[in-house]
Order: C-alpha cells, then sequence, then structure tokens
C-alpha cells in the first residue's frame, strides 16, 4: 500500500497539466461565441428602436433615413449601419390580417385602416478566432461567422 501511494505522488499535478490547455480551450471557445447572443440582442433592439420610430406618426412612419438612424443609433456599439436597416409599411383593416393598400378606403365601415411599419435589421457576427480546420474544402468546428435577423412590426399612432 505504501508502495502504491509513492508511486501517485504528482499524478494529479500531471493530470491537471494534461487536462489544462483543453478545459482552457473549451472555456475561451464558449466564451467567445457567447457574444453572438449578445449581438442577437443588440440587433433586435435596433430593429424595435426603428419600429418604434416609425410607428410615432404616419409621416414618420415612411421616413425610411429616420428609421435607419434611430436602428444605427440604437446599435452603434456593434457596428450595425444604414444599410443593415430596411423599413416598409402596410396596411390592414381592423379586425382582419389580410394587407390592403394603403390609403385607399378599401376598408368597408365600421372597419378603419391600419398602418404598420415593419423594420428588419441584418448583422454577422464574427468569432474572435477560428474554431475548427478546414479539410478537403469543408469547414469543420464552430462557425466562423452567423447571420443574424431580427424583425419588429408596430401599429402607427394614428
Amino acid at each position: 500500500m505504501r508502495l502504491f501511494r509513492r508511486m501517485s505522488n504528482g499524478q494529479s499535478a500531471v493530470e491537471l497539466a494534461l487536462m489544462a490547455p483543453v478545459l482552457f480551450t473549451l472555456l475561451l471557445a464558449v466564451g467567445d461565441y457567447a457574444r453572438v447572443f449578445f449581438k442577437n440582442i443588440e440587433v433586435a433592439d435596433a430593429a424595435r428602436a426603428g419600429a418604434q420610430y416609425g410607428a410615432q406618426k404616419l409621416t414618420t412612419s415612411v421616413d425610411t433615413s429616420g428609421i435607419a438612424n434611430a436602428a444605427t443609433t440604437d446599435a452603434n456599439d456593434i457596428g450595425i449601419t444604414a444599410s443593415n436597416v430596411t423599413s416598409s409599411t402596410y396596411c390592414t383593416c381592423t379586425g382582419s390580417t389580410t394587407v390592403i393598400t394603403c390609403r385607399v378606403s378599401a376598408c368597408v365601415s365600421p372597419k378603419t385602416e391600419k398602418v404598420f411599419v415593419k423594420v428588419t435589421v441584418n448583422a454577422t457576427f464574427n468569432t474572435s478566432f477560428n474554431w475548427g480546420i478546414t479539410l478537403g474544402g469543408h469547414h469543420m468546428g464552430l462557425p466562423t461567422s452567423t447571420p443574424l435577423k431580427a424583425t419588429s412590426e408596430l401599429q402607427v399612432q394614428p
């Protein structure tokens, strides 16, 4: 028994020395890729900010540069530009989800026209490191870039 104890002295240190690089790399990869969730929340917030600006009144619902400015201002820390923001408006009648042409009086009384603004923000998340290898033209491992997209729709205030 005493001989066995003497032979196992330092065994834990060797195991730690072998596993520490693996665990550290795994921790670094998880931390790096977890940033995608932060950026996705920022993209969704930017879409919401653009939609909130456009939903203020009818004139702001068609102000595409103002909508893009609101979205980019909200997400300026992740590099969203106006080219990443698209917006559009559409109309429905109260009690219906069918899209109609705006301002044509297609709604039969007592139904009224409801105007909506839809804002979409696109972005790309890039990892800090390449977490994989390429063999024969195929990437194996975590993706190095992930496309992100968020859409927000709000009713325009009359």
